[in-house]
């Protein structure tokens, strides 16, 4: 009797840790392909014919090309980003001027959202000296149900008037086809 309550317990103990060893897959949510050509919906500058977004992406890497058609003065620049959080340095150049500002940034996916996050510094010069000002923004970019327009929302959390002062812009962009 003695054996036979021993063996039961043995065999209640394997099927236990059997069962909690074993779990469920986690499910991957879907990652969007923002791969296009997006072109800008809204008021553009005066110079400016037409704002887009060229979007290449490849596994984890992801170029936006930002390009500004104009027939004074057409502009355009790209940023490389990971979306495994692994960090990115990127230098813009700042429209109409010589200046170019270092971006540090970390880029991850938050289900259906590409999601990057950014430090960066820009100069203000005055007749009393300059000042420096460093910013944190928050960019987000999603695309709609049906797949024909990039939703942009940046929000800075710093900037010249501290953080109590949010900014949001949000940008529309809709799919060249």
């Amino acid at each position: 009797m003695r054996k036979l309550l021993i063996f039961l317990l043995l065999t209640c103990s394997a099927t236990v840790n059997f069962t909690a060893a074993q779990t469920t897959p986690k499910v991957q949510p879907q990652i969007p392909d923002l791969t296009g050509t997006w072109v800008y919906v809204g008021e553009l500058p005066r110079d400016v014919t037409a704002r887009l977004i060229v979007i290449s992406q490849n596994g984890e890497e992801i170029v936006f090309e930002e390009v500004f058609e104009s027939q004074k003065s057409p502009w355009r620049f790209s940023i490389l980003l990971f979306t495994d959080k692994r960090g990115e340095k990127n230098e813009l150049p700042v429209r109409n001027s010589n200046e170019r500002i270092i971006v540090d940034s970390r880029t991850s996916w938050n289900k259906d959202k590409l999601v990057r996050t950014m430090t960066y510094t820009t100069q203000m010069k005055s007749s009393s000296g300059s000042t420096s000002t460093t910013h944190r923004d928050s960019e987000t970019y999603r695309i709609s149900k049906d797949g024909m327009l990039l939703i942009e929302a940046v929000v800075s959390q710093d900037g010249p008037f501290g953080s109590t002062l949010r900014n949001l812009i949000k940008r529309t962009y809709r799919k060249k086809v």
